[in-house]
């Protein structure tokens, strides 16, 4: 989920998606829906849909990290 929205790299507070890799210092996501300023991640996906972002903009929420925060007691 991104926590993120800046002028010059504007994605949805709140969208959602699928990380699909990572460089040396961006994360690949492939989000649900479409937005202006999204990519097509170098022809891998349907246009306007994909990203690179800064890994500290996104939020894990998939059930095996909830399980682990709770596990956790954090």
């Amino acid at each position: 989920m991104n926590l993120n929205s800046t002028l010059r790299t504007y994605i949805p507070f709140g969208l959602r998606g699928t990380v699909v890799g990572k460089t040396d210092n961006k994360i690949i996501v492939m989000f649900d829906e479409q937005f202006l300023a999204g990519t097509n991640i170098f022809n891998h996906c349907e246009e306007y849909r994909g990203a690179l972002i800064e890994p500290a903009y996104l939020l894990n929420i998939t059930k095996k990290f909830d399980s682990q925060m709770r596990k956790n007691n954090i």
